[in-house]
């Protein structure tokens, strides 16, 4: 990527060139031109800060522990399997409905 300077020269000549003479004109096209310059500055920072977070994502295979795993898969998360925990829902619904028809009869 060629450097600002060098690529904003010819147009920064150029306004100056066509620009009113009188002092305030020529205040005000220095200031757009600062204004344009600060704003291509930070968008090459935002640019250059987005390319450093892409590139440090790190892909594994599926050789990684699975300790490591449960840090970041949410479905791993869970310290009990999700099957283990559905039977103890069924098993809970059973015992209320048991208890239920005990308190009826």
């Amino acid at each position: 990527m060629p450097n600002v300077p060098h690529v904003h020269l010819p147009m920064t000549a150029f306004l100056l060139a066509v620009t009113p003479v009188g002092n305030l004109g020529l205040v005000l096209v220095l200031l757009l031109l600062a204004d344009i310059l600060i704003v291509l500055v930070m968008a090459r920072m935002i640019a250059a800060r987005r390319k450093k977070n892409e590139s440090s994502v790190m892909l594994f295979d599926r050789d990684v522990p699975v300790h490591l795993l449960r840090r970041t898969e949410p479905s791993l998360r869970s310290r009990r399997p999700t099957g283990v925990v559905e039977m103890q829902v069924r098993w809970r619904h059973a015992a209320e409905a048991h208890r239920r028809s005990r308190e009826k009869a």
